[in-house]
């Protein structure tokens, strides 16, 4: 049984059988037709849509606040008008926020290589300039920092751990670098 109609201004397919091919679209003219849902609130404009085409499904956001890709609300939320991504978290503070409660929050790198030449990395790295055109960095320059926090009114620095450029960098793999580690004493502010 499944039915087609419009009522109201809306569009409504529905289907009530128990298969795999409950509801279908189905485009086969070739490689470049696509299949588009959209969502433009009637302004024509910064339109939610689901695009699928041989190259795959793109989902696009509109950019504006509240036009988010979310999975079973908290599970993973992508956040288009800032740029960020939340998994465990409807509110992402940083481009990337991973949040659980109740159980250890893990982040785990794996890598199976039967000659150990290959191996698991976290890697932060540092330029001066833009992404497009990124330039030597200077003396003294953060390289990047690991930073350990705990709550009291606010989520607090208690200690971290940074690299720092040494010098100047020569060109080539040239990166003199020093290693620091900081901690706060009790009742400092």
């Amino acid at each position: 049984d499944k039915d087609l109609w419009a009522e109201g201004g809306r569009f409504v397919v529905t289907a009530n059988e128990d298969a795999a091919d409950a509801i279908k679209f189905h485009a086969d003219a070739g490689t470049s037709q696509t299949i588009q849902i959209v969502n433009d609130a009637g302004t024509s404009a910064s339109a939610i849509a689901l695009t699928a085409s041989a190259g795959g499904i793109t989902v696009g956001l509109g950019g504006g606040a509240g036009d988010d890709f979310i999975v079973d609300t908290t599970t993973l939320v992508v956040e288009s008008d800032n740029n960020r991504v939340g998994i465990g978290t409807a509110s992402p503070t940083g481009q990337l926020e991973i949040a659980n409660t109740g159980t250890d929050c893990v982040v785990r790198i794996t890598t199976y290589d039967d000659d150990a030449t290959d191996v698991s990395q976290l890697i932060l790295q540092t330029a001066d300039n833009t992404e497009a055109s990124p330039q030597l960095i200077d003396d003294n320059d953060l390289l990047g920092v690991i930073k350990f926090r705990g709550y009291t009114n606010a989520f607090n620095d208690g200690a971290w751990i940074q690299a720092r450029a040494a010098a100047t960098p020569a060109s080539g793999s040239d990166m003199p670098a020093d290693l620091e580690f900081w901690t706060t004493p009790d009742g400092s502010a």
